[in-house]
């Protein structure tokens, strides 16, 4: 989500908690939470996982991708992450 770092703020002042307790809490760094909480870091799935059990809140999107393909002569296969890696770099 876009908007994580005010939306994991706002539910952690709503439930009284300070940022120590609440890295407590998700056994992480009060340091994680401020930097969480700036912006300044991303969570991962594993910590937004944690964050959403913990908040009750929604942080992860569910975004389905569509599968490119490529013609290779006659044949068609599909693009790799390394090959769309690649393909943004050109």
């Amino acid at each position: 989500m876009p908007d994580f770092a005010k939306k994991i703020r706002k539910k952690r002042e709503q439930l009284g908690m300070k940022q120590e307790e609440f890295a407590k809490k998700i056994a992480e760094r009060e340091s994680v939470v401020h930097k969480l909480e700036t912006g300044e870091f991303t969570p991962s799935l594993k910590l937004a996982i944690k964050l959403e059990k913990r908040l009750n809140l929604k942080l992860i999107e569910e975004l389905e991708e569509e599968k490119q393909k490529i013609r290779l002569g006659t044949e068609s296969a599909e693009l790799t992450i390394g090959d769309m890696l690649k393909l943004k770099k050109e």
